[in-house]
């Protein structure tokens, strides 16, 4: 990952949760938007330690159907916010 900041973990992080939540926003409407059948919501955001004093968000998005029915698990999408508020293009892979 370029550019991790480091931080202590007492510490309150350079990026804000709020800051956060408005970055991986604005990238998930430019990757799936909302459509009749179905409706995107922020359901969490972490923060995760990598090691080292390095610390990302992850912001979990989850699509969640508004007409008729659906069985599986819904779309989901979770995107990586690094502290210095740059969110990486999300790579795509099956489970």
């Amino acid at each position: 990952m370029p550019s991790l900041s480091r931080f202590s973990a007492i510490a309150l992080p350079p990026l804000s949760a709020r800051k956060c939540i408005d970055l991986a926003t604005t990238m998930r409407k430019k990757i799936v938007v909302d459509k009749d059948e179905w409706k995107w919501s922020l359901e969490s955001i972490s923060l995760v330690n990598l090691g080292s004093a390095k610390w990302v968000w992850i912001a979990n998005f989850e699509a969640h159907i508004e007409n008729g029915a659906a069985t599986g698990i819904p779309p989901n999408l979770k995107l990586v916010v690094l502290m210095n508020g740059v969110v990486p293009d999300p790579k795509a892979f099956d489970d």
